[in-house]
């Protein structure tokens, strides 16, 4: 049999006989036994770091989002409620035909709807549903941007505030949700920064980074 790669060859040629394999079941269950202990003594010096840190044990928890935001709020001891006071609207907001060409490539209010065929242009009917399925269309829920009117569009007060600045029509106010709102989270993205920046190896920098972006990516979950 051919040898393609002399090195590699060489290279298991090496670990066989330094491991004393008898057979070549020897081999992959020596492998086996590495890997399981590399992932060992990664496991603990992370809940070894994690603990010194924040004083939780990373494998009590399923996700690493789910312990991220659980120390995030520890670190901050923020109590967090259900919106009760504060600024986020229903409303229906109207596109000015004069804003069409200035906004024809950065469309503002992205909605999740579904898109229907009679919606497409020529080329997406002819050249791509006719020509690459047969025809065939489904309509999915997509996030589109268009510069149709939005009718009960929920909408956060400073993205409206922006929009109406940049020419929107509030046409009008279904409801107004309102609730306190603090930069609650900026001390613990400001530590884990740090402890980024000063991290030592390439693990440790994307642990931090992850860490803060799990949080974030925790505040955006649709739980409905």
């Amino acid at each position: 049999m051919a040898v393609k790669n002399s090195k590699q060859y060489d290279h298991a040629q090496t670990v066989w006989e330094k491991a004393e394999c008898k057979t070549f079941g020897d081999y992959p269950d020596l492998y086996l036994r590495i890997d399981v202990l590399i992932l060992a003594d990664s496991i603990q010096r992370f809940r070894k770091t994690m603990k010194e840190v924040s004083g939780l044990d990373p494998l009590n928890y399923i996700t690493l989002p789910s312990f991220a935001f659980d120390m995030a709020k520890k670190m901050t001891k923020v109590k967090l409620e259900l919106f009760h006071k504060g600024s986020a609207w229903e409303a229906k907001l109207r596109y000015l035909e004069n804003l069409h060409p200035a906004h024809s490539d950065y469309l503002l209010c992205p909605e999740r709807r579904i898109v229907k065929q009679n919606e497409l242009s020529p080329y997406q009917n002819n050249d791509l549903i006719d020509k690459l399925s047969g025809g065939k269309f489904a309509e999915t829920e997509k996030l589109v941007a268009t510069l149709e009117t939005k009718d009960r569009y929920i909408i956060h007060y400073r993205n409206l505030q922006q929009y109406l600045e940049l020419g929107m029509e509030l046409e009008h106010v279904y409801r107004v949700l309102e609730f306190d709102q603090s930069p609650w989270l900026e001390p613990y993205i400001t530590a884990n920064t740090i402890r980024r920046r000063d991290a030592k190896n390439a693990f440790e920098k994307d642990l931090w980074k992850l860490m803060n972006n799990a949080v974030f990516g925790k505040t955006m979950e649709d739980v409905i």
